[in-house]
């Protein structure tokens, strides 16, 4: 009767999870699984262990597979190689109108970019970035001599250039600020790197990471002093906090009725082109 009794509880408690986790999902629209992970974390639901992390990745596999919640609700970073192939040119140029930007940047003395650490987390903030026509980088954390230059190609003919930052609150992470200015003074150039997350402020309502700081990190013993081992993720916000807070700091430099005009020109000169692609 014990034993019985236990399996009911285990599984109660794994529905209340699931159902936690379809929620989440419903709430938030594309997440990582750490993201769910942290939330279900913060409300007890499973420990703080890389073996949760482990099985919870698991279960939503399954839920996946037995569409309990969909595939694309889940943020998964894939590549794939290759020529897109179309019925004939016409659908080629029709979606060639949908992804149709002019380039916005030229309009804004201002450049700025939005560079964020966790390539999972990319799709998530992407809807924002791209309502801005605002490029979205996956930096992985350190900032690379490449990624400098060529940002530095893109900013061309601009003076005031801006990065908007998003990343883990680690040894690493909390210099990273001043990692990418040395990277771009070292090239000629400065840049103002606006950290929008993580900071000691948001911190403090989020639930440690499962992981601990490196020793190995060079910045190790100084974050040690002030914080400890702990750390803290960036997929602890949920995807609603990150694109609130992509929003309010692009919107400083990008102002929505400037914004709004722009994509009203953009959509007279596709609806122009599309007449021309129906005499084709």
């Amino acid at each position: 009767m014990m034993k019985m009794g236990f399996k009911i509880k285990h599984r109660l408690k794994t529905m209340a999870e699931i159902d936690a986790i379809k929620n989440f999902i419903e709430e938030n629209g594309i997440v990582s699984v750490r993201q769910i992970f942290y939330h279900l974390v913060a409300r007890n639901f499973v420990k703080n262990t890389f073996s949760s992390y482990v099985n919870l990745d698991y279960l939503i596999n399954n839920l996946r597979y037995e569409g309990i919640i969909p595939f694309n609700s889940i943020s998964d970073v894939t590549n794939l190689y290759g020529k897109k192939q179309y019925i004939k040119v016409s659908n080629c140029l029709y979606e060639a109108l949908e992804n149709y930007r002019s380039n916005w940047n030229d309009k804004f003395e201002t450049y700025v970019e939005a560079w964020i650490e966790k390539e999972a987390l990319a799709n998530v903030i992407y809807p924002v970035t791209d309502m801005f026509g605002v490029y979205l980088n996956p930096c992985k954390g350190r900032s690379k001599v490449s990624q400098v230059y060529n940002y530095i190609q893109r900013s061309r003919g601009h003076n005031d250039l801006v990065i908007v930052y998003l990343g883990d609150f680690d040894p690493t992470g909390i210099h990273i600020s001043e990692s990418i200015m040395e990277q771009f003074n070292k090239q000629g150039y400065d840049v103002v790197v606006d950290r929008i997350a993580l900071n000691e402020n948001q911190i403090k309502e989020l639930p440690v990471s499962f992981q601990h700081a490196k020793r190995t990190d060079p910045n190790y013993k100084k974050y040690y002093a002030k914080y400890g081992d702990v750390v803290y993720e960036l997929d602890a916000l949920t995807s609603k906090q990150l694109k609130d807070l992509v929003f309010n700091a692009l919107v400083t430099y990008r102002p929505l009725d400037k914004i709004k005009a722009l994509e009203n020109e953009d959509n007279e000169q596709c609806e122009h082109v599309k007449q021309i692609i129906e005499t084709l």
